[in-house]
């Protein structure tokens, strides 16, 4: 029995020590809206330009002097600030879109993929309308998604992922189409659709096993396992309260298992993965009234921290003021998060529609017990700038290393064993070689390089 007691305890300890490998710390806070052109800033969404060194906000806004009915969006508004988050003075609208309210957007290379509900027909079967911009926000095609009888086209999911963009729809086949909140009696499931980059269709729509709610949703494959992670909730009480899960699937989106990640949690579309850990930003509490949380997961989604994005007090008293925060979206630039969401008054019972965009930004810190003062001194990267070969010196104590060149918005584009490291296909700009201890598979240290 004492072994069983010592075994356990030495166990807790590793748990304690593996969860201490990365933290986060806020380093600045900011509200972009309201502001010169708009009242109201709905699903904001951060990218990042690494060809123009710029921020770019895209959200659901309504713009100043409006006469339309409180809460009511007139336009998707995107916005362009510097490396400090400082307003360029450069902004527009996206073109071509009739109307605003809900959508999804994601950024592959500079190019902007942008997803909404568009319309119905007589027969009630919802779309979704799925457009092409330019990195100056310019519509380049646009295509139109007709989906099935029982799906309904708000709270999209959308993200580029495998060479694809994964599209999923709420589906119920008790439902035309499905409402939010939930009817208790949905037993809801994900109608997932994909294309191209061209905004073609590459496979049949296909509804996924297991029961989830697509709202709010994400998509993530990892390229060693070769498996589809879908991000959702399921609830049974109209999202008071959900359940948080990690759905894997193979490379035809068969299902593979399921992972709870969190008790309370819901709306996780904001997902990053960095090689090393998957970051989720999602929404806890009630649906209509609660906070955003941060999760770190390891690449097997178990967890190794969650702290906190926002903190507004939760209320039980008629009349009582408070706020909820809701949507968010993150933007990983080297080894900062960039979180982005909306946060709307509340006055229990009743939220008020007017959402201002938000964003925040974390710091990642990676500890791995190794004295910083003395090995992760040692490493030297040269030449930098480089054109060809980059070279990294690592300090001579036995250890192995291996290298993992990310661009500045944290993909992987090269990883290595050797030292040194062939870096003539990668374009020109600003990148991050993580030093990663093969044995232990913790960064160690990061470096920047500058390819010519």
């Amino acid at each position: 029995m004492k072994k069983i007691i010592l075994l356990s305890f030495a166990l807790l300890c590793l748990i304690q020590i593996y969860k201490a490998q990365v933290s986060v710390s806020l380093l600045n806070s900011y509200s972009l809206t309201p502001n010169e052109t708009d009242t109201l800033g709905a699903f904001a969404r951060i990218y990042y330009n690494q060809y123009r060194s710029k921020f770019y906000l895209v959200y659901s806004a309504r713009q100043a002097g409006s006469i339309a009915p409180a809460g009511q969006l007139s336009n998707f508004a995107w916005r362009e600030y510097d490396n400090n988050m400082l307003f360029t003075g450069n902004k527009g609208s996206l073109n071509g879109q009739t109307n605003a309210g809900d959508f999804a957007m994601v950024m592959v290379d500079s190019t902007y993929y942008h997803l909404t509900a568009f319309g119905s027909t007589t027969t009630g079967i919802l779309k979704y309308k799925l457009s092409k911009y330019d990195d100056d926000f310019v519509s380049q095609a646009n295509t139109i998604i007709t989906l099935t009888a029982n799906d309904n086209n708000i709270d999209q999911l959308m993200n580029y992922t495998n060479n694809r963009l994964i599209i999923g729809a709420m589906h119920d086949t008790s439902a035309f189409p499905p409402v939010t909140p939930p009817l208790l009696t949905y037993d809801p499931y994900i109608n997932l659709y994909q294309y191209d980059l061209n905004l073609t269709s590459i496979t049949p729509n296909k509804i996924l096993s297991q029961k989830a709610y697509s709202w709010g949703g994400s998509c993530i494959y990892d390229t060693a396992g070769s498996s589809y992670y879908i991000l959702a909730d399921k609830t049974t009480n109209q999202f008071n309260i959900a359940s948080l899960y990690s759905f894997k699937y193979d490379t035809n989106f068969n299902y593979i298992s399921t992972t709870q990640l969190s008790s309370n949690g819901q709306w996780p579309q904001g997902v990053v993965w960095d090689g090393q850990y998957y970051y989720v930003a999602y929404h806890t509490g009630a649906h209509n009234h609660g906070n955003l949380l941060l999760g770190v997961f390891n690449s097997n989604w178990a967890n190794v921290l969650t702290d906190t994005i926002t903190s507004y007090p939760v209320l039980t008293t008629t009349g009582q003021v408070s706020y909820n925060a809701n949507r968010p979206f993150i933007t990983k630039v080297g080894t900062k998060l960039y979180i982005s969401y909306d946060v709307e008054k509340y006055v229990f019972p009743v939220n008020k529609k007017d959402w201002q965009a938000h964003v925040k930004v974390f710091q990642i810190n990676f500890t791995t017990g190794i004295d910083k003062s003395t090995e992760a001194s040692q490493f030297s990267v040269y030449p930098n700038p480089a054109d060809n070969v980059v070279k990294i010196l690592s300090p001579n104590n036995g250890k192995k290393y291996e290298f993992e060149i990310t661009d500045i918005p944290g993909k992987t584009v090269l990883r290595s064993r050797l030292n040194i490291i062939d870096i003539s296909d990668l374009i020109s700009g600003n990148y991050f070689i993580n030093i990663i201890d093969s044995r232990s598979e913790n960064i160690v240290e990061i470096k920047k390089i500058i390819k010519e």
